[in-house]
């Protein structure tokens, strides 16, 4: 744990967050052809997998493949259900895309109060599919780092992406 809150501290200075990451859930979206459209989130405990917790959403209120509202839907069913149940929320989230999925994340967000609670990133990928870019909600963009937070926060966004594709692929 202590190892764990040394790189959360780091992840913290590095990405001028208010709160230490000793939470984090990634969302991300997929579909097959422009079929079954699903959701998913990951959920890390302290740098580690926390699977008990990991969700697949099958998306309802969209037609055709569009991310942005189908993180819409995604985040507003989640986090209402969290506030609801008064559990647990996590202390950062990271969204699966470019700026265009983070400002869609931070409007749902502002809309339930959770700005002021939860860091938001997202992690936009290059064309070797590999994690590259992180986009912060005051606009900012900047590489991950090469350095051991930034692999996390690959990890994280690459667990999310096989978790939501296997649920994909067992849709079918």
């Amino acid at each position: 744990l202590r190892k764990y809150n040394k790189k959360a501290f780091e992840i913290k200075r590095e990405l001028n967050l208010d709160r230490l990451p000793l939470i984090i859930e990634a969302f991300d979206n997929s579909h097959t052809a422009g079929d079954c459209q699903v959701s998913a989130l990951v959920r890390y405990k302290n740098g580690k997998t926390d699977k008990s917790n990991y969700r697949k959403f099958n998306i309802k209120t969209v037609e055709g493949p569009d991310d942005y509202a189908s993180f819409t839907e995604v985040l507003n069913r989640r986090f209402k259900r969290l506030l609801n149940e008064k559990q647990e929320l996590p202390s950062l989230v990271v969204i699966d895309g470019g700026k265009g999925q983070l400002g869609v994340a931070k409007k749902v967000f502002e809309s339930l109060g959770l700005l002021t609670s939860i860091d938001l990133i997202s992690i936009s990928k290059n064309d070797k599919h590999q994690s590259q870019t992180i986009h912060l909600t005051n606009g900012s963009s900047f590489d991950i780092p090469r350095n051991e937070f930034g692999f996390l926060l690959a990890e994280v966004q690459n667990e999310v992406h096989r978790f939501v594709s296997t649920h994909v692929l067992n849709t079918n």
